[in-house]
């Protein structure tokens, strides 16, 4: 084999050693913006005025009826009052579909509510303890969603399981156009912190993380809530730190 063809082919498998996967499609919608005001880690956090402002990921792909899966971030929201139901993550698009989860948070009581449709379909409403609003003093919340690969399900919310089940055998690949949205429905519906009553309705999500594994066990009834940034694996499909200059409105997928 003449030696420079053989440096060529390192150079080229070294390159693709240099990612862990393909990063995702990230798309930022209305004045979705970086704020360094907020941060759960890395000094920065994505803000969203609940008026017009979401993420959409293209990661959803793998996730057939059999695909183990953990989603998480961290989340904040900034108001004393209100009413009505939005959305920190969800790959939901318009009615009740097959392929569907919803990851909410509820205005009225500030409690987590998760919505699974499809096969195994299941229901979480108003679980775990009411969360502190950011004007109250609160801080960043870790949600967290778990499969296993048998179907069985949980979520915890600040290290506790506030729900757990069997039998959510959905493919959740068919939802939402292959996205996951966050801070709304991956249609923008839904948004998080829209239509609060004191006029400062914004709210911040921190470190996202879409992985095709149960990374905390879901027979666990408490788990070790995350205390520095995520790191990219064999097993992440969409990692987002929401670093970045203050203001700025580019979010990418760390695939490194």
């Amino acid at each position: 084999m003449p030696l420079g063809f053989a440096s060529s082919i390192l150079t080229k498998v070294a390159a693709g050693a240099a990612a862990l996967r393909d990063a995702a499609t990230v798309t930022a919608y209305g004045n979705t913006q970086v704020d360094t005001a907020e941060s759960k880690f890395g000094g920065a956090s994505a803000l969203f005025d609940g008026t017009g402002d979401y993420i959409t990921a293209d990661c959803m792909a793998d996730f057939t009826a059999s695909t183990a899966l953990t989603f998480e971030c961290f989340f904040l929201a900034n108001y004393d009052t209100g009413s009505g139901t939005v959305a920190i993550m969800s790959n939901r698009t318009g009615g009740t579909s097959n392929g569907e989860v919803q990851m909410l948070f509820r205005k009225f009581d500030n409690k987590v509510q998760v919505n699974a449709y499809g096969t195994g379909a299941w229901n979480a409403n108003g679980v775990g303890s009411a969360l502190t609003p950011n004007q109250s003093g609160g801080s960043f919340n870790h949600f967290a969603l778990g499969r296993d690969a048998s179907g069985n399900y949980a979520v915890w919310v600040n290290g506790t399981r506030v729900a757990n089940g069997t039998g959510w055998t959905q493919d959740l690949s068919i939802g939402g156009d292959g996205n996951m949205g966050i801070g709304a429905h991956a249609d923008g519906t839904l948004e998080f912190n829209d239509g609060g009553s004191t006029g400062n309705d914004n709210g911040w999500i921190d470190e996202v993380r879409i992985s095709a594994v149960d990374r905390y066990g879901v027979s666990n009834s408490s788990i070790t809530v995350p205390t520095s940034a995520f790191t990219n694996d064999t097993d992440t499909r969409l990692l987002l730190h929401m670093d970045g200059s203050d203001g700025s409105t580019t979010f990418e997928d760390d695939n490194a």
